[in-house]
């Protein structure tokens, strides 16, 4: 006798594979199935067990992958990530004189806390970058979707989105740098000033500060003057705003690691 379409209900389906094979345990345990869908999970000793006693293989119709999709999805939410180093993590920052104010902001702004806007200032070595990623680091493992970017890639990005692979492309780009639960961006201030890249960084700051959306930046510009100067006064009055509340600065003081001795 043949099975039945796949298209019947999962406990019909159940029930002529029990009666068809005389060896299989007839009553299915709550635990061997999802609960989300319903279906078997191959990974359960009773099904494990019903494998063993008959030759004929379990109809993948019937087999749960919902774990399959959550792997699928996981593994996309981690490569989104676009994080610089697995080993960048707190447990691996080396707190040296000039970072423990950044280092203290970093695990509170990674933990939702404060303001939603982070800006640390640091020149090259400080540290900055590796506090960038372990925000990252420790928002992923708390189930958060985050993104980094270094901001002169995020222009290029979006320009060759712009030029050469249409306005779709292009706002799909800039709607995930606008709506990402955490955005990461590094060396904002380094990047070629055009007018492409000044109105891409504003669209992007503007809207994340203005809706509360989390946003970490790493900078060497200390100063007003210097970020104005360079990507334009709206810029900058985000960055260093001290009025509203939305903006927690600190400055990283430490010298350059790699040239200690």
């Amino acid at each position: 006798m043949e099975l039945k379409p796949v298209t019947m209900d999962i406990k019909s389906l159940l029930a002529t594979i029990s009666e068809q094979r005389k060896n299989w345990t007839g009553y299915v345990p709550e635990e061997a199935q999802c609960q989300a869908c319903l279906k078997l999970l191959g990974s359960h000793p009773w099904v494990q067990e019903q494998r063993r006693r008959t030759s004929v293989p379990l109809p993948r119709a019937i087999l749960c992958r919902c774990q399959e999709e959550r792997d699928r999805l996981e593994a996309q939410r981690r490569s989104m990530a676009n994080l610089p180093g697995l080993e960048m993590t707190f447990g691996t920052f080396m707190v040296r004189p000039g970072t423990r104010e950044a280092l203290d902001a970093a695990l509170y702004f990674s933990n939702s806390e404060g303001p939603p806007v982070l800006v640390m200032v640091g020149q090259v070595g400080s540290g900055r970058t590796h506090l960038l990623s372990a925000i990252g680091h420790e928002c992923l493992n708390k189930g958060k979707r985050v993104r980094y970017e270094v901001a002169a890639d995020l222009v290029d990005g979006l320009r060759s989105a712009s030029f050469q692979e249409g306005r779709e492309v292009y706002d799909h780009l800039i709607n995930i740098y606008r709506t990402v639960p955490v955005l990461l961006l590094d060396d904002i201030g380094l990047e070629r000033a055009t007018d492409f890249a000044i109105e891409c960084l504003y669209t992007v700051i503007d809207v994340r500060y203005r809706n509360g959306k989390r946003l970490a930046v790493v900078t060497n510009s200390s100063e007003f003057g210097e970020i104005a100067g360079r990507l334009g006064d709206r810029i900058a009055s985000r960055l260093f705003d001290q009025r509203s509340g939305l903006v927690h600065r600190v400055v990283m003081t430490a010298s350059d690691y790699r040239r200690e001795e």
